[in-house]
């Protein structure tokens, strides 16, 4: 019988660049990691566990919710999930089954979650979002991803509850581009956007390798 070894930390894990980091610390892992290798992993991780007609990422997920919500919190919104790019995407249903099978709280993962997100403001040295405006814009986003991309939900009592996008960009947005807007392009876009807001804030960051493929200079 195979077994796995007990003297291995499997805590740790690494990036598609080799950059090894560990599970176990946050800070750590934001500190080492640059934003092109976060971006890549996004743009390559699907929203609902990959149960979709065609593939969509997270790194698009979260240009959207960097244009619906208020202005003043678009670079936060776009780096709302940026932790998912170490510990991923756990589905909501996920979560609610884990509770149920092992007698946790509905919230168990969310106090582990939350460190992720603490550290990317630190990360990042960003003040954190009112909770509430990024909580809407997140919801209406998926309400809006719901009803291009899974539109057998509607009317499912999950999601009968999200509000509205109240963006120009979004509240007209169709099928089509989200369609071709693949890995490359999500990649690609998804830092174009960081380059974009951090420069409106004042900001010059390093993205890693990757200034060949967008438009950060």
């Amino acid at each position: 019988m195979i077994q796995r070894p007990a003297n291995v930390n499997w805590s740790d894990s690494w990036t598609h660049m080799g950059i090894k980091f560990s599970m176990d610390d946050p800070d750590q892992a934001m500190g080492l990691v640059p934003v092109d290798q976060m971006a890549y992993t996004l743009s390559n991780q699907p929203r609902w566990s990959g149960r979709l007609a065609h593939f969509y990422s997270v790194a698009q997920h979260s240009i959207l919710v960097s244009q619906e919500i208020d202005q003043r919190w678009a670079l936060q919104g776009l780096l709302h999930d940026i932790h998912e790019a170490f510990i991923g995407d756990v589905t909501v249903c996920m979560r609610a089954a884990i509770a149920r099978a092992f007698g946790l709280q509905a919230d168990w993962m969310d106090s582990y979650e939350q460190t992720w997100i603490d550290a990317t403001w630190r990360r990042f040295e960003l003040e954190p979002p009112p909770p509430d405006e990024l909580k809407r814009a997140d919801k209406a986003v998926l309400k809006k991803e719901m009803q291009l991309i899974q539109p057998y939900l509607v009317g499912e009592p999950q999601y009968e509850w999200l509000p509205d996008c109240q963006s120009k960009e979004l509240k007209h947005l169709d099928i089509a581009p989200l369609r071709w807007f693949g890995t490359g392009f999500a990649f690609r876009d998804f830092l174009d956007r960081f380059c974009e807001l951090s420069f409106k804030l004042g900001r010059r960051e390093e993205i890693g390798e990757a200034k060949i493929l967008t438009n950060c200079q």
